[in-house]
This record gives C-alpha cells, structure tokens and sequence, in this order.
C-alpha cells in the first residue's frame, strides 16, 4: 500500500491531484485543514499490484521528508519553496531534522560577510522595519571586535530619528559616523572612508516596493561602485510580499541577505524564501548591538526550524 499526503487550497483541488496520481481506486484515509488555516491537507492511500521488488524499498527518506514538508508547512512555507529546497535531501536521512541539513547543504547558500580588515563598503537595504538601522550597528561592532576599524554612514533622510538613532549608536561604539543624503554624497563619503578604514558600512533609506521612485532610488544606490548592496529582511513577512521584494532585490543584482528578528518571530519560512534566492550572510537574533549577529550556517539554518 503507498500512502500520499496531498495540500491544496480547495478540497476539490486536493482529490484532483490525488486522482491525478494514484487513479480512480485510491483510498481518501483522512482530510484536515492545515495548522495555517487556510488550504486542505488530506492522505491517501492505494494497493499495489506491482512486484514489491520493483518499488522502491522502504528506508527513512519518505518519513523524514514528509515530516519536514509538514513542519516548513507550519512555518508558512508554501508547497513549492518546500520542494525547491527539500528536492536535494539526503534519502538516507534517519530524522526530519537531518533530512533538512542535508538540503540545506545542497539547496542554500551561505556566505557570512568578511567583517575583517579587508576594505569594503556594506550598503544595508530593505523596506520600512527590517532593522537595518541596528544591523548597521551591528556589523561595525563586529568588525570592532575582530579588530577593525569601521566607518557608519547614515543616507536614511526620510525615517524621522534614522540619522540620529544610528549617530547615538555609532558614538557609544566610539565609530566614526557620518551623514549623506544624496546618492553623490553617499558615493563620495563612502571613498573617502574607505582611504581610512577597514570598512564602511551604509544604512540606506526604507523603500516602499510599490512606489516607482523609490524602488528606482534604491536601484541607483545598488548599482554604485565598489559598494555591495545587502539585502535586511525580517523574518514573518507575508510570503507574497516577499516575494515580491526578492524579485527586486534580485533585478538590483543583490547578492547576500541578512534575516533579522528571528528571536521575536515563531514562523522562520522566510529563511526558506530568501535561502533559496540569495545567499544568506547573517541572522539577526537579538536587539542587543553586541550580540545576536550570527553567521549563517547551515547548523544555524536547521536549528531555527527545531528550537522549541
């Protein structure tokens, strides 16, 4: 007997891929709807008349898989970043959890930003209330702490308090900080700093994805030289907006996101979604300066997923 869990947004949605695959003979064993609320998740079941020796035998990857397919379920992934990511899965994964590893590994990038002497300029972008003020904060901590010398450059005009937040912030570090408030001025205080220390990093204005001007301001600013954009994405966004800030961010030729507001949020499907996009650099895992900036790993991937 194979047994098959099938999710869709309708009942009828459901029992046509159920039929689609398993035929007119299949068993409906039990319908429920998901943990989210909204959409069907039913399991079916169908005898076999194939020789047992043909199919596949039975070993950990379908339990493993389906466990994990449920869980990313629970954490607001929909059904095809679950399979894009879970596709390279280890078949002999034993748990749910080293089955997720073992896609992560295949099925996410990750790459930490080098917070060292190494010069170069970080331009933090991202909409209204990703944390890219503290992010900022954040890194030039790091990089203090691993030795460094870090310049902030505050170019956020349009938040009121913005520039003062992060210049509070950058005087308590003892960081040099420093204001621009035209993509001109930006790029030449970002040279200049450069001349100086081991890196600069920029806190940029929020953009509203659905306004022209400021999605083509933040273009500009992406396209500057010798400046990578990093994209600063909270976790718990509505799946459908990120993706819609993910295509953008992708057009903008962003390489490398930093995920913020992990310890205050209980769904992560948002590392899934970004993951599978752009390579994840950091977590942001506190409101602490000096701590919960995490290098992502896919140790750290995975333990977001099981932290009880």
């Amino acid at each position: 007997m194979r047994v098959k869990l099938y999710t869709a947004d309708t009942m009828a949605q459901a029992l046509e891929l159920m039929k689609a695959e398993l035929g007119d003979s299949a068993l409906l064993v039990s319908t429920q709807r998901n943990l989210s609320g909204q959409g069907i998740r039913i399991t079916a079941a169908i005898d076999d008349d194939f020789d047992p020796t043909q199919l596949p035998q039975p070993n950990a990857f379908s339990k493993s898989a389906s466990d994990m397919a449920e869980i990313l379920q629970n954490h607001g992934v929909d059904e095809a970043a679950a399979r894009k990511l879970l596709s390279g899965g280890d078949p002999e994964a034993r748990t749910a959890r080293e089955f997720l590893f073992s896609s992560a590994v295949k099925g996410v990038q990750f790459a930490p930003l080098d917070l060292s002497h190494q010069p170069k300029a970080v331009m933090l972008i991202g909409v209204s209330g990703g944390g890219k003020t503290l992010m900022a904060a954040k890194l030039a901590a790091k990089v203090r702490m691993n030795g460094g010398k870090a310049a902030l450059i505050s170019a956020d005009s349009v938040k009121a308090g913005a520039m003062g937040q992060l210049q509070a912030l950058a005087e308590i570090m003892g960081s040099p900080f420093f204001k621009a408030r035209t993509e001109a001025e930006i790029a030449r205080r970002t040279q200049e700093a450069l001349k100086t220390y081991d890196q600069v990093i920029i806190d940029t204005p929020s953009f509203n994805p659905l306004s022209k001007k400021d999605t083509g301001a933040i273009a500009a600013l992406c396209a500057m030289p010798k400046t990578e954009s990093v994209a600063v994405i909270p976790a718990g966004l509505d799946p459908c907006d990120l993706d819609a800030h993910l295509d953008l961010f992708c057009a903008w030729k962003v390489r490398r996101a930093i995920v913020t507001k992990l310890d205050c949020t209980a769904r992560k499907g948002t590392l899934v979604k970004a993951g599978t996009r752009l390579a994840l650099a950091h977590f942001g895992e506190s409101v602490s300066v000096v701590q919960g900036l995490v290098d992502a790993t896919p140790d750290g991937f995975v333990g977001h997923f099981f932290k009880q």
